[in-house]
């Protein structure tokens, strides 16, 4: 970080930090004085200089917070503040690392009051993220090219710009996520974090001067390229988007094939979810309890952001440190279901194994009775893995957990995002996950008539579309394989665009973040 010419003290309570003291009298801009009032003491200048820095630069809130802690671990300072003497905004908080080169290593502020529903600026979140790990980055990582979007609804991080941050060997990224940087819609840094990734040695990875041609990887890339039309509800049009895009071994220029398999189907669901509420306490407690086998009695059960009055969802916990524990996020306005998790092993421990058939009649059935509250035509479409997998894969390790996502449609052209996701695992025979998607409505009809067809949809996309040579992981379930490949893959922009159906035009839309 660069050193400041402005001359300012941070000031904490005495007898948190025992190190030597530095500076002289303080303005005391980030102060919490001592019990008694009088007693402070002084930060070391330099840690001075990168909060001033932090709250010129990146986040302008701290200038509201007052120092609780600073203290070491090894060779980095540990700076925890707060806005506690706050009435209107407690809650508030931030905690730092620094390390001996006075980079920021480490940052999480967390505020209670942020509007979640504020939308970010794509480009200006990207350009504040890159100049934030231009001056504390020095590992040899490499940031994403394309910003993403944490969409998960009522969380806490909705609406947070996400750059990833991603190892190297032989200068070429690998594509592990191990970091990131999150940026809210007022421009302001507001996580960092980074670990330490374990990585084969290069010598036991394949030579990246070992790879075919970047244009043989492309022309293999574009020949297994197909294209769907779909009804994108955020922009209220049609679009082109594709199907399937392939990985290429970077060494042999083949496919590599995939290890799941996707099927779909159209199915017509009448809802009976009219009297169902999700914000009824005791209506949850009896789904949990019947659906699911859980003991209420035997969990510990706690509305986790109940006094978080500005958040958009609420978050019910029943966890059992032994068997079924199950997470319910609700909106807090309509009382409709976003999420409902349940993990862990049954009471009984008596597994009531389920056919693939049985599972998707369970997974049309959940969404019949607990999501549906009209009768609706959707395209079902299922994931799940591939029978014969490949040798790195521990059979007796790999969970049977079948996806189901529920598109509407007219006429088979579906929505771009499902309405409804329905994971089920086939072995624990149980529901397992359950999401739901805020879509505005899909028309009654779709005109189609003046739209390009499918092959000019394709030409247009691989005229934007790019594959980048990266280290992969393959990965089935929870499984992910020792070394990585070298292969060509989707470049991030690529997996960002999207041709209107009308003009056959790039567009370009926000990439998805999950926690």
């Amino acid at each position: 970080m660069r050193a400041r010419s402005k001359a300012a003290t941070l000031l904490l309570a005495a007898g948190v930090w025992t190190g030597p003291v530095v500076c002289s009298l303080p303005e005391a801009v980030f102060a919490l004085e001592g019990n008694s009032g009088k007693d402070t003491v002084e930060l070391p200048l330099k840690v001075i200089e990168t909060l001033e820095e932090m709250q010129e630069d990146y986040l302008p809130a701290i200038s509201d917070l007052h120092v609780d802690y600073f203290g070491n671990r090894s060779d980095s300072y540990i700076i925890n503040l707060s806005d506690r003497k706050s009435v209107s905004k407690a809650g508030t908080s931030l905690n730092l690392v620094i390390d001996s080169g006075h980079n920021i290593s480490s940052l999480t502020y967390i505020d209670p009051y942020r509007d979640s529903t504020k939308k970010p600026d794509k480009k200006k979140g990207y350009i504040k993220a890159a100049d934030f790990l231009h001056k504390n980055m020095w590992e040899d990582y490499v940031a994403a090219s394309q910003p993403m979007l944490v969409s998960n609804r009522g969380s806490a991080r909705e609406n947070l710009v996400v750059v990833s941050l991603y190892p190297r060997l032989h200068q070429v990224p690998v594509m592990k996520e191990v970091g990131q940087v999150m940026v809210d819609a007022d421009g302001q840094i507001v996580f960092y974090d980074k670990q330490q990734e374990k990585l084969p040695l290069e010598a036991e990875v394949a030579d990246p001067r070992q790879a075919i041609a970047l244009d043989k990887a492309k022309e293999a890339f574009a020949r297994e390229l197909t294209m769907e039309l779909v009804y994108d509800t955020k922009s209220d049009k049609l679009v082109y988007v594709p199907k399937s895009m392939s990985i290429i071994d970077a060494q042999t220029g083949e496919v590599i094939p995939s290890i799941t398999v996707q099927e779909s189907k159209i199915v017509d669901i009448k809802g009976s979810a009219d009297g169902w509420r999700w914000g009824d306490q005791k209506k949850r407690e009896e789904l949990l309890a019947n659906e699911f086998q859980i003991a209420i009695p035997t969990v510990n059960y706690k509305h986790v952001n109940e006094n978080n009055k500005e958040r958009g969802a609420d978050l019910y916990q029943w966890v059992n440190p032994i068997y079924q524990s199950a997470t319910l996020l609700v909106d807090r306005q309509s009382r409709e279901l976003i999420e409902l998790k349940v993990e862990g092993s049954k009471r009984d421990g008596i597994d009531k194994k389920w056919s693939e058939a049985e599972a998707e009649k369970h997974a049309i059935a959940f969404v019949q009775k607990y999501l549906l509250s009209t009768e609706k035509s959707f395209v079902i479409k299922k994931s799940r893995l591939v029978d014969n997998l490949p040798g790195w894969v521990d059979q007796n390790r790999v969970n049977p957990v079948s996806s189901y996502q529920f598109y509407p449609h007219v006429n088979g052209i579906t929505t771009k995002e499902p309405m409804f996701t329905i994971e089920v695992d086939a072995k624990k025979g149980s529901v397992v996950l359950a999401r739901v998607a805020k879509l505005s409505n899909l028309p009654t009809t779709l005109a189609t008539d003046k739209l390009i067809d499918m092959k000019t949809a394709k030409r247009s996309f691989l005229g934007q579309a790019t594959v980048d040579l990266s280290y992969w992981y393959p990965q089935a379930d929870t499984q992910t394989a020792k070394l990585p490949q070298l292969v060509y893959m989707p470049s991030l922009e690529t997996l960002s665009i999207q041709i209107n159906a009308a003009t056959g035009e790039k567009e370009e839309f926000w990439l998805e973040w999950k926690e």
